[in-house]
């Protein structure tokens, strides 16, 4: 499974705002042929996924979620991991891995990591369109 690495091989971790940033410039493009359901998590927070796959492989990926930074930030740490991933791959990331990927999340905002992998799984369930 590709791992979340940068070019030296050496674990990558990203500071929430890094991920907020760029998942903010993300969340205004238009969803992909693949769309999952959207998924509800506490304090009324929401996250959507939507892929494009060929041959079982994720070519693109994007993604809605309601507008806290940490599930913001969650889901583009997700989408940057998933990109190039099998279906089957992107399925065996769990909620922990992702957690250990941001660096300084208090662990009452980690549960944002499963609604994100909840919202990801959702998308990966649906029939291919393309």
């Amino acid at each position: 499974m590709k791992s979340h690495n940068d070019s030296c091989g050496c674990a990558r971790r990203g500071t929430v705002i890094d991920y907020f940033n760029r998942g903010l410039a993300r969340q205004r493009r238009e969803s992909l042929p693949i769309t999952g359901a959207l998924v509800s998590g506490a304090d009324q927070l929401t996250a959507r996924f939507s892929l494009q796959i060929d041959a079982d492989r994720i070519q693109v990926a994007s993604f809605k979620a309601s507008t806290c930074v940490t599930l913001v930030a969650y889901c583009e740490a997700l989408v940057e991991s998933v990109e190039a991933l099998t279906t089957h791959e992107a399925k065996a990331i769990a909620p922990k891995e992702l957690a250990s990927w941001l660096a300084g999340v208090p662990a009452i905002k980690q549960d944002r990591a499963a609604l994100a992998i909840r919202a990801l799984h959702s998308a990966l369930a649906r029939p291919s369109t393309c």
